[in-house]
């Protein structure tokens, strides 16, 4: 699927790992995608954009920054303001919106 000119990049791990897998799930990943176009056009036009990572188990979306986005000192605010908030009123299968860390995937 590519939004925007940004091709979605979707990690499947190991069920026994906790990540359910997008793939199999196309309306769920359709879902979030659409409540994050709502704020893409914002990420844009910065120069930056964001894509799905993964939907663990708990129900936490990973997404990772792109572009500007990547260093930019407001990208926590853009989380939690516009991706978080966009995607957990419409999507309720999502609890909780992180950014995507070296940390989370060693």
């Amino acid at each position: 699927m590519a939004i925007y000119g940004l091709k979605t990049v979707t990690i499947i791990g190991d069920y026994k790992q906790g990540y359910m897998s997008l793939s199999e799930r196309p309306e769920l990943l359709e879902k979030i995608e659409k409540a994050i176009d709502t704020v893409r056009p914002h990420l844009i036009a910065d120069g930056g954009n964001v894509e799905v990572v993964e939907l663990r188990e708990d129900k936490v979306l990973v997404v990772r920054y792109t572009g500007a986005c990547q260093s930019c000192h407001m990208s926590e605010m853009t989380l939690r303001a516009g991706i978080s908030r966009a995607v957990m009123a419409n999507v309720p299968e999502v609890l909780k919106v992180i950014a995507y860390t070296s940390d989370l995937h060693g």
